[in-house]
């Protein structure tokens, strides 16, 4: 039969969904009541139903089907695939048998499992063998999938070539697309399973903005006063508003003036808790605080605009990708950033450095930039652990940092 009748094709769409995405041989046979199967295939006049039937009961007889029959001639009640048919129906419609497509996508991983990876040489192969174990037991890991081998390979290519180069702060992902040689908005059209892939191999999140690439129109997290002016005369005010507004980096962008009469700017990584907590404690609106783990192309915009006399707190945490995003964002930003709530604190339990936290941390003490926070970081390095690094581990949050607490001695931007 050339081409595959239509309802052999509903038969073949419906054990996909049903077997498809199975990796193990099924242990009974796949069946479906044969008027449901000729409804959904749109099969309604008597003429198309008694000629389906024919056509059923020609592959029947061939040994491809398998058929419960009523008392008239053409009458079927129901169609069944014989376990040992599935290749047959798979090849006739060009699908893959789903364990060949487990098989390949499972040497696709052990490919690049065995390629030494120049930036994570611990993460990467721990992450492969997450991949391979997730994919034996017929699972994905996200954003990774086994059932397609050839999307796998190219994805995986991706975040590899991504990882590997160690990209210069700010730069953007369209710019990132052509050091790599592959089409414009390549990375864009994969932004958020990239940075699924990157929370997965890190074991903790990790936006494509801590390997230094920024999108073209990031969006900011904000709470405080905030005047923005477009060149059109039209102006938005933040001043009404409390616990979290967001504004595009193309609107920052467009503004002729953007002006705050907050006396201090404090940022702070953690958006969902942390974040929350500073913006509920800014009553008086004296605090202009932006949410900014690894700094965006808007959180640039912003600190950009600004004046330089407004002294910027950060409030991060404390491991060695705490500090540097603190590291990132006095190297975009004009004025002096100094830690708040960073100091490093010890404890026993804590996770183990990672081979890439070892590497960040004498990145980190190399770097004119951070002089100032030597001692927490040689500490780190001395444990040899992550201690109690996270933000949430400062509660109750003391007052917010006076002005005249403002280290003088920061290093300059």
């Amino acid at each position: 039969m050339n081409p595959p009748p239509p309802w052999l094709a509903e038969f073949h769409r419906q054990w996909l969904r049903a077997r498809g995405s199975r990796p193990l041989p099924a242990s009974s046979p796949f069946s479906r009541p044969w008027d449901d199967l000729l409804d959904a295939a749109d099969l309604h006049s008597a003429e198309l139903r008694h000629h389906a039937a024919r056509e059923a009961l020609q592959l029947a007889s061939s040994g491809f089907l398998s058929l419960t029959r009523g008392r008239h001639q053409l009458s079927i009640n129901r169609i069944r695939l014989p376990i040992s048919s599935e290749p047959w129906l798979l090849s006739l419609f060009n699908s893959q048998v789903p364990s060949d497509s487990l098989a390949a996508s499972l040497a696709v991983v052990a490919s690049f499992q065995s390629t030494p990876h120049p930036l994570f040489p611990d993460e990467w192969p721990h992450w492969c063998a997450a991949l391979t174990t997730a994919f034996s037991a017929g699972r994905p890991l996200r954003p990774c999938h086994w059932k397609n081998p050839d999307a796998l390979r190219s994805f995986l290519s991706l975040v590899f070539d991504l990882t590997s180069t160690p990209w210069p702060p700010a730069t953007l992902v369209r710019d990132a697309d052509i050091a790599l040689g592959r089409p414009t908005k390549t990375i864009e059209r994969h932004h958020r399973a990239l940075a699924a892939a990157l929370s997965s191999l890190t074991g903790k999140p990790t936006p494509l903005e801590s390997l230094g690439l920024i999108s073209s129109n990031s969006r900011l997290l904000f709470d405080g006063p905030l005047s923005l002016t477009f060149p059109d005369g039209a102006r938005l005010h933040s001043d009404a508003l409390r616990h979290g507004l967001s504004i595009t980096a193309a609107d920052l962008a467009r503004a002729s003036s953007i002006s705050t009469s907050a006396s201090r700017i404090i940022s702070v990584e953690n958006h969902k808790t942390s974040f929350l907590h500073l913006a509920a404690r800014n009553v008086s609106r004296d605090s202009l605080i932006i949410a900014s783990s690894f700094p965006t192309k808007a959180v640039r915009l912003l600190l950009t605009a600004l004046p330089l006399s407004l002294p910027h707190w950060h409030f991060g945490d404390t491991d060695p990708a705490g500090f540097l995003i603190l590291r990132h964002l006095r190297a975009l930003s004009p004025r002096h950033v100094a830690p708040w709530l960073m100091d490093w604190i010890d404890h026993p339990d804590s996770p183990p450095l990672s081979a890439w936290d070892r590497r960040t941390l004498d990145d980190l003490l190399a770097s004119p930039l951070m002089h100032d926070c030597h001692p927490d970081l040689l500490r780190i390095r001395s444990a040899n652990r992550k201690g109690a690094f996270e933000q949430e581990a400062r509660s109750p949050l003391p007052p917010f940092p006076s002005l005249s607490s403002f280290p003088p001695d920061l290093p300059q931007p």
